[in-house]
């Protein structure tokens, strides 16, 4: 949405705009208890502003659909706003990585499960907020270097301070 509003801002008809989407326009939203609602996938700041305040209703919003490139309309700007899609997992000398845990940042399948952690786009942490919703955290923000810093933490305490400097 920030490409949309950056194209407004630029003068280009809201008309000529077509974003194509998932879902509907989500936002964080502070919940009681100091949790955020919708933290990893919703908009938030200056561009949710915009879109609940100042979003034009010329902009056409499509649903993402095997068909959508046939079914555009004549728009001189397309966004594809999909958002990060969980699809595939990195690979490594040993080939395909085993499933990560996106709780711990860890790789519980492995028998080096407690010396192969990750973190990152490729391995995003999984949140639960409040309300039981589910989604991966992604984005370098604030949320995702406290996750690191977690992280990091946890590396540190399985392991033998000779096997950290070696």
């Amino acid at each position: 949405m920030l490409a949309a509003q950056n194209l407004c801002n630029a003068g280009i008809p809201p008309s000529s705009i077509t974003v194509v989407h998932r879902s509907p326009l989500r936002y964080a939203e502070a919940m009681p208890g100091g949790w955020v609602k919708y933290d990893g996938s919703g908009l938030k700041g200056t561009v949710a502003e915009w879109c609940k305040n100042d979003l034009p209703s010329e902009i056409k919003f499509l649903k993402t659909s095997p068909d959508v490139f046939t079914s555009l309309p004549s728009s001189a700007s397309v966004i594809f706003s999909h958002a990060w899609e969980h699809e595939s997992r990195p690979t490594w000398i040993g080939g395909p990585l085993p499933p990560h845990d996106g709780y711990s940042g860890t790789f519980p399948t492995t028998s080096a499960q407690n010396l192969l952690h990750a973190v990152g786009f490729a391995f995003p942490e999984m949140y639960t907020d409040g309300e039981g919703h589910e989604e991966f955290r992604v984005g370098f923000n604030y949320v995702f270097y406290l996750h690191l810093c977690r992280m990091m933490e946890r590396i540190i305490k399985s392991r033998q301070p000779q096997q950290i400097y070696k």
